[in-house]
């Protein structure tokens, strides 16, 4: 029997995944011990394809509930296969709400999660007073009117680099030493009779920060709040003055950048 050569882990190959998913069957992408994360699909589909275990990084912890259209991962291994039958042979593996949309070969330095710069989610509100059955588990439903003039001037108020520890959920276990200053460079409020769509893109984010952003612009919208209370909560890092984070079903990490 042919004996492979021993290959450092720092000299493999590192593959980088664009994943799309459907979070509803899955505790978020970290791997859980007795809960089925979409991290752990992802490392059992890997495992099936090059015959051993290995860690596979992904660029955001998408929480339980959360979907993606362009979470990125990556991984080390010494198994060549060309891009595409990787990308063929991970999909046959994964369940049906998994699905691998591109694999490229990446510089040996690449994290997916440390070499990002930024990230962009779209947040999914349908209006109206019927609940959708279709995008059921996709969206917000919002059975109320909301001022878009109200919210897109709250949202102008979020551009730039703030403290951004008013939109943060306390959480010990996820870099609570880490310092709360984000760079916001959008957010966009696109809005149409049926769905209502935010678009938030920053540098970074903080443990439930995209989704308690959501919740104050809805706050604002509805009419309970001034747009100006925004600017109250990056001022006072006051956590109790944002609105309750918006339900996990309807964000979406669309995009991971890199330099």
């Amino acid at each position: 029997m042919a004996i492979r050569p021993y290959i450092p882990i720092f000299l493999m190959p590192v593959i980088k995944l664009t994943l799309e998913y459907d979070g509803r069957a899955y505790h978020g992408w970290q791997r859980q011990s007795r809960l089925p994360s979409v991290q752990e699909a992802v490392e059992t589909a890997v495992a099936e394809v090059t015959g051993r275990p290995g860690t596979v990084t992904g660029a955001g912890r998408t929480d339980a509930g959360v979907h993606a259209a362009g979470q990125v991962a990556s991984f080390r291994t010494e198994t060549r296969l060309t891009l595409d039958a990787w990308r063929r042979a991970l999909n046959r593996h994964l369940p049906r709400d998994i699905v691998v949309l591109d694999v490229s070969n990446s510089p040996a330095g690449f994290d997916a999660r440390r070499s990002a710069i930024g990230k962009r989610y779209d947040y999914r509100v349908w209006l109206g007073p019927t609940r959708p059955a279709l995008e059921n588990g996709r969206v917000w439903h919002v059975p109320y009117s909301l001022s878009l003039t109200r919210m897109r001037t709250a949202a102008r108020h979020l551009i730039g680099r703030h403290d951004c520890s008013g939109f943060q959920n306390a959480d010990p276990k996820r870099h609570a030493d880490r310092s709360a200053i984000c760079a916001i460079r959008a957010c966009r409020i696109i809005g149409n009779p049926e769905m209502l769509i935010i678009r938030l893109e920053a540098d970074r984010f903080l443990y439930k920060m995209a989704r308690s952003i959501v919740g104050s612009l809805v706050e604002i919208g509805r009419g309970r709040w001034p747009p100006n209370r925004m600017k109250e909560i990056l001022k006072t890092g006051n956590r109790q003055l944002a609105g309750p984070p918006a339900p996990a079903c309807g964000l979406y990490l669309m995009k991971v950048y890199y330099g």
